[in-house]
């Protein structure tokens, strides 16, 4: 019969007890470590892509600047060219309304002077 006292079991337990919580440890900061470098890498891969966003973003905001500046100028130009076209317009062009109107007078004009010298014909007043 063999015999162990109990203090030695305990020892021995307590010792197999460590080195497997040991163990446990080590292989956890193993883990912790492997992932810890992971996580680096995945947020210096976004930090890149974030910066690369951010200057793709600058680049169109500049550019929409540029865009909304030359637009501007444009505008302008135009509303130039529009306020010389109001103002050049009634010195080369006259209304239809107008147009009628005095063509309407110079017939009127025109209608009482034929008559006028029918009416002298008529009379037989010659003064020439």
């Amino acid at each position: 019969m063999i015999t162990i006292e109990i203090w030695k079991i305990i020892g021995l337990s307590s010792t197999i007890l460590g080195a497997f919580i040991g163990a446990i440890i080590a292989l956890g900061k193993i883990v912790a470590t492997q992932i810890k470098n992971n996580l680096d890498t995945r947020f210096e891969v976004l930090l890149k892509q974030q910066e690369n966003n951010s200057q793709d973003l600058d680049k169109r905001i500049c550019n929409v600047g540029k865009i909304l500046e030359k637009n501007s100028d444009e505008a302008l130009r135009i509303e130039r060219e529009l306020m010389q076209l109001k103002a050049d317009l009634p010195m080369h062009y006259v209304r239809r309304e107008d147009f009628v109107a005095s063509h309407a007078e110079i017939k009127i004009r025109l209608d009482a002077l034929a008559l006028k010298i029918e009416n002298s014909l008529l009379r037989g007043d010659n003064h020439a």
